[in-house]
């Protein structure tokens, strides 16, 4: 194996790990979204209306936790692309890998198979 496939493969898998972690973290977003809503209404609702601030600092948890559940889906479809990348990166390496193995040792062979 040279140099240039141990890296690739490296790098192939750090970015195949970004993507599961990214998947799970999206997942779990979207999981507890129907709860943090609705806990979101209900304390609002019973807020008195004198508490300005503290109706704002509710909608502004709330906001927060929307932005970064679509943050986090916006990395996920970025690592999913990234994941695809990996893949193909790992099959050429198996690909070439397989062909050094297969490929006659013949003089007459190409150069480093």
């Amino acid at each position: 194996m040279d140099i240039k496939d141990i890296l690739l493969i490296g790098f192939s898998s750090g970015l195949i790990g970004t993507a599961i972690v990214a998947g799970v973290e999206e997942m779990i977003g979207k999981t507890f979204y129907p709860i943090v809503y609705n806990s979101y209404q209900t304390i609002y609702s019973q807020l008195p209306a004198n508490a300005i601030q503290v109706q704002t600092a509710v909608s502004n948890s709330f906001q927060n936790y929307v932005n970064s559940v679509s943050q986090v889906q916006n990395s996920a479809a970025i690592a999913a692309t990234l994941q695809i990348a990996a893949f193909m990166g790992v099959f050429t390496i198996l690909l070439e890998l397989l062909m050094r193995l297969l490929m006659p040792r013949t003089p007459d062979a190409p150069s480093g198979y």
